[in-house]
């Protein structure tokens, strides 16, 4: 038993040791120059989670071209949707099953002008809802389908004189690419856009206003009606400013500016707008 003693303090004391001199040697080398690389920056788990799926769904490229998703999406409704009709025929369509108590980000709120227990959102990665009680209840909100691949509503502009006239601007884009040592911190975007979708029908039906569906590394943060003539719209996108002065038939770029963020129109004299300009990395904040 003594030996058995002897033999543990001595391990136990050999252990400290090598301890102690790693410890050493480990700090001394914090007097030393070392040159910084790209490979020695440490990032978030969900910084590289980001990273991960961007890379994966990118494969074979580095990146999803502009216009990847909708050549997807075309592609899907001219060989599967008929397929797809077909089962749907014979078999009971898909209903979730929960859970229900996850919610997500919420990028855009509107209230009808003319009735306002009816509201609409925009959320980052679950498309286009609506409310008709005033956004209370436990089945408060439907999914308002706009018939094309699209997920991120980042804004609604509601006509204030014919509320079944809709304005929706799609799609998150935090950074044009920015690096640190040569990384890139973010080429991922939030959210897929595919430009401006209008609706004259009250939310039935959508159309391209602005339409990016084969540029989808932009996106719209911000839409404006003028009050006094609403056939005036002013986007606010990654690209800088938009104008339509003919309801959203035709659109020209006004302001030249990467990445407007958000607008305000003077309710008095509205041939005053405001605009905030710059993101991440944005040369003009």
């Amino acid at each position: 038993m003594k030996l058995n003693n002897k033999i543990l303090r001595s391990s136990l004391l050999i252990g400290f040791l090598l301890v102690t001199l790693f410890f050493i040697k480990d700090k001394s080398k914090g007097t030393e120059q070392k040159h910084t690389t790209s490979s020695d920056i440490q990032f978030s788990g969900a910084w590289e989670s980001m990273q991960f799926i961007n890379t994966s769904r990118a494969y074979p490229e580095q990146d999803i071209p502009p216009d990847a998703y909708t050549k997807a999406y075309n592609f899907y409704k001219a060989n599967f949707a008929q397929k797809n009709s077909r089962l749907n025929s014979t078999v009971s369509p898909w209903y979730n099953l929960g859970p229900d108590d996850i919610g997500g980000r919420t990028l855009a709120m509107a209230f009808d002008p003319a009735d306002t227990n009816t509201i609409w959102l925009g959320s980052a990665s679950g498309g286009l809802w609506k409310s008709t009680s005033g956004g209370l209840g436990t089945n408060a909100w439907t999914l308002i389908p706009t018939g094309y691949p699209v997920l991120g509503v980042s804004c609604i502009a509601i006509d204030p004189i014919n509320t079944n006239v809709m304005y929706i601007g799609t799609g998150e884009m935090h950074s044009y690419g920015s690096s640190v040592n040569g990384l890139i911190e973010r080429p991922t975007r939030g959210s897929i856009g595919i430009g401006i979708l209008k609706s004259i029908d009250g939310g039935q039906t959508w159309n391209p206003s602005l339409d990016w569906q084969y540029q989808q590394v932009r996106g719209i943060w911000d839409l404006q009606i003028n009050p006094l003539n609403p056939s005036t719209v002013i986007a606010a996108t990654t690209e800088g400013i938009y104008k339509s002065t003919d309801a959203g038939a035709n659109w020209t770029r006004v302001l030249n500016e990467l990445m407007v963020m958000d607008l305000l129109i003077d309710p008095v004299d509205t041939n005053y707008v405001y605009a905030g300009v710059g993101n991440v990395d944005s040369p003009n904040p």
